[in-house]
């Protein structure tokens, strides 16, 4: 069977072994190892055109929900959502009752989670009405305005944070009765001093993947492999260093891009570069999507194949530009 009918039988197949009870464990270690089999020994993206758009005003977070590329604006007393690239969507007004903060989509429930960096509140926002639905306040979590990055999966939200060159992953349970929350500690550790960002995250059947570059310069992607219960718990963890191009280039930023690619925007003395690579095997040769001194805001995967890259020429810039990329 071709590999992407394997992937989505395995998926159903895990998804049926999940919910057999408690004594029963995933299968994600013997998906990984048929996944990368059946991946072609050529894994190096080949892209074949791109579009640009001109954004006049920088959201604060880009999303993809139903196919369509999103992004999230502040308004006055209000978060605004609207499309990017045009599509039948109308634009959403969401009450804000906090300022500041990051944003994550869940697609499971369709909801839009909003982390409010200034207070360590949580709101989630119903995105089929546009209708606030429910506000936490995380215990155990100082963000203070630093810089945060989310992901939301298995009713759960995925937390980094950057204070200097520590970072730590956090996670907070979005389900059940009540208003308070805990945050949980899953991960802490040192980063380079080139990351201005806190390290992204990515959710996938049962596991958070975080992106960081270590103090030695090389991008490191740690799998979190979490225990079932009322507590998240990290019951394995694995690590993938994916190559450096040279020892004069400094990686500043790594994006997951879909389930199977990362992109990583490196600098070599004033030139920046970003480039698309293969996570499950990083010996394959990455392909280069762009040459120049840009600062790049978000990098994600689009709908159909394609690539999203927003960048600026600077990075205090309010506008941007929307680069959709076909492989």
């Amino acid at each position: 069977a071709p590999s992407h009918i394997m992937s989505l039988e395995l998926s159903c197949l895990d998804e049926l072994w999940r919910k057999g009870g408690p004594r029963r464990e995933p299968i994600d270690d013997l998906q990984q190892e048929i996944l990368g089999y059946f991946r072609a020994r050529d894994t190096k993206p080949r892209e074949k055109g791109r579009t640009y758009t001109s954004i006049k005003q920088v959201p604060l977070h880009v999303f993809v929900r139903g196919g369509e590329t999103m992004g999230v604006f502040s308004g006055p007393d209000c978060l605004l959502v609207r499309p990017l690239l045009g599509g039948p969507t109308p634009c959403l007004a969401l009450e804000a009752c906090h300022t500041g903060g990051a944003y994550a989509y869940d697609p499971a429930e369709d909801h839009l989670v909003v982390l409010h960096t200034n207070n360590s509140r949580v709101s989630v926002y119903d995105m089929k009405t546009g209708i606030f639905s429910k506000l936490y306040v995380v215990e155990g979590l100082v963000v203070n305005g630093t810089e945060a990055s989310t992901v939301c999966g298995g009713g759960m939200l995925f937390l980094t944070t950057l204070r200097g060159t520590n970072a730590s992953l956090n996670a907070v349970r979005l389900k059940g009765e009540g208003v308070y929350r805990r945050a949980h500690l899953l991960w802490h550790g040192v980063v380079s001093q080139s990351m201005s960002v806190a390290p992204k995250l990515t959710y996938i059947r049962g596991c958070v993947e975080m992106a960081r570059v270590s103090p030695e310069g090389h991008a490191i992607i740690t799998q979190f492999k979490l225990g079932r219960g009322s507590r998240p718990v990290v019951r394995g963890k694995k690590e993938t260093r994916l190559p450096r191009s040279g020892d004069d280039v400094e990686t500043k930023d790594v994006w997951f891009v879909g389930e199977q690619w990362v992109a990583s925007f490196s600098c070599k003395g004033d030139e920046a570069s970003l480039s698309l690579g293969d996570k499950f095997r990083p010996e394959s040769h990455s392909a280069r999507l762009s040459h120049g001194a840009t600062f790049y805001r978000y990098v994600l995967a689009g709908a159909d194949d394609t690539v999203l890259a927003l960048y600026s020429g600077k990075a205090d810039s309010g506008d941007g530009t929307l680069s959709c990329l076909y492989f």
